[in-house]
């Protein structure tokens, strides 16, 4: 064998060992990927206008699925969670958590006897209204829609409390729906 078939067949399996690297290079990197958005990440598309303006339908919406692992439910957060009353995915915004008292007067929100501060994600003229008032059992929490004319949340479902084991992650970001 001469040695330009010697380097020939040296290049080859250095291709070939190049093009194996690749490929499990490749099969790692889409496990990861594959693991990101099984554990890491809950991703949906909106479905309803019942948290716009906030999330629009149409809109990819992402979910941290370990932050409730290390943190606690906080007022204002926006959740995904699972309701067996109406067998479907809800995205709604945490308004009470456990020993909260909900109460509704002239189109406001209180939360234990004061008037709840929803500037950051709700116009002045936005009206709230219910005839009812909830306190929030532990291990649950209270959800409104920011498009609160417009939004089945935990005013209307018979069972008005949301389990912590039905959250199934915390509003990270969405994509725009450019369709």
């Amino acid at each position: 064998m001469d040695e330009s078939s010697k380097k020939s067949k040296q290049a080859t399996k250095m291709n070939n060992i190049h093009t194996i690297s690749n490929l499990v290079c490749l099969t790692v990197q889409a496990a990861c990927v594959i693991v990101f958005f099984t554990v890491v990440v809950r991703n949906t598309v909106v479905a309803s206008d019942s948290m716009e303006p906030t999330l629009m339908t149409g809109d990819i919406v992402l979910y941290n699925k370990l932050a409730y692992k290390i943190t606690e439910v906080q007022r204002g957060d926006i959740i995904a969670f699972w309701s067996d009353e109406t067998k479907e995915l809800f995205a709604k915004r945490v308004i009470g958590v456990g020993g909260d008292t909900i109460e509704f007067y002239d189109g406001y929100v209180f939360i234990n006897g004061l008037l709840a501060d929803e500037s950051l994600y709700l116009d002045e003229n936005v009206e709230t209204n219910c005839s009812k008032s909830f306190t929030v059992p532990e291990g649950c929490v209270f959800v409104l829609g920011d498009n609160r004319e417009n939004s089945l949340d935990s005013r209307y479902f018979v069972n008005p409390y949301i389990s912590l084991e039905d959250i199934e992650g915390k509003y990270i970001g969405s994509i725009p729906k450019v369709w």
